[in-house]
């Protein structure tokens, strides 16, 4: 049951909260990035150098004890490398992930007005939590945010936070958008799942959109990039015996990188000297030397040639 200060903030914010309709559902207008969890984040940042992303500074977070380094695409949303630098209750999924493992951790969803989504999503019975402000500092540049967690039964395997960026238009400027594999944006993040029809169900639901059926995985349109869902089974003709595939489900898997240039994706690939795979198109490294996570690097997503139906 909700608290009568809680009702009150409701009450007070649901006037402006109307025009949720004109923006996604509960007020979320899509994936704006994904932040891998490490636990060195200097050496993650090379490693993402060299697999020919240009990683800006992303700058510290007082309020949620966090810092890191950030690819920034040109469609607006980012690929973030993500050190804990102390407790927050919302960042408490990634410290246990760390405690075993690098990997994928936070799903950032788009907002225009964070309080707004807040009082859908917990009319909703989907909050994770209240709203906390907070400043990113020491970075390319100074950027103010507002910060909600979606509960955990609405993403499963992941943690997602909705963030309203103040001033967003301002921090998407500079050199961090060119990147020497031609990075673009986020083409798809992959959810690994035992069943998909169940995960993917709760991903739409959030999304308010129906998830599609691609052999046997799910797709859930988001807004921006899609949530692929997939058996770790299915994704093995794509990365083979990668030992992420052998971990508990339902889990935040890895990201489709959109490129304009196949062959300076595979330049940068080859210049990198780290394993990674190539066919068809699609390029791919996997958990063991991207941080814990399946990285693809490819000019359109093409379900076919990462799935088999």
């Amino acid at each position: 049951m909700l608290s009568a200060a809680r009702c009150s903030t409701i009450a007070a914010v649901l006037g402006a909260s109307r025009h949720e309709e004109e923006m996604g559902a509960y007020g979320i207008n899509g994936i704006g990035h994904l932040a891998v969890a490490v636990r060195d984040v200097e050496k993650a940042r090379e490693t993402f150098t060299r697999l020919g992303f240009s990683m800006g500074t992303l700058g510290r977070s007082a309020a949620l004890q966090t810092a890191g380094h950030s690819a920034r695409f040109a469609d607006g949303d980012s690929l973030d490398l993500l050190a804990l630098e102390g407790a927050h209750p919302f960042t408490a999924p990634a410290a246990d992930l760390l405690r075993e493992r690098e990997g994928a951790a936070f799903l950032g969803l788009k907002a225009d007005d964070a309080r707004a989504a807040w009082v859908a999503l917990t009319s909703a019975g989907l909050s994770g939590g209240d709203v906390v402000d907070s400043a990113v500092v020491g970075g390319d540049q100074d950027v103010r945010l507002s910060v909600t967690p979606v509960a955990a039964s609405a993403v499963p395997g992941a943690t997602a936070l909705v963030i309203q960026r103040h001033g967003r238009d301002a921090l998407w400027q500079g050199e961090a958008q060119t990147h020497e594999n031609t990075a673009q944006g986020l083409a798809a993040v992959i959810v690994t799942a035992a069943d998909v029809d169940d995960v993917a169900g709760a991903y739409g639901r959030l999304f308010g959109t129906e998830p599609s059926a691609h052999g046997s995985a799910r797709v859930v349109t988001t807004g921006t990039a899609p949530v692929v869902v997939a058996t770790p089974d299915s994704l093995r003709w794509t990365w083979g015996d990668d030992p992420l595939l052998d971990l508990p489900v339902p889990r935040l898997a890895g990201v489709v990188v959109r490129v304009s240039s196949r062959d300076a994706a595979q330049q940068a690939l080859q210049k990198s000297k780290l394993p990674a795979m190539g066919s068809d198109a699609i390029f791919r490294v996997g958990s063991a030397h991207a941080h814990g996570i399946l990285l693809a690097l490819s000019e359109s997503l093409d379900l076919g040639r990462l799935i088999p139906r």
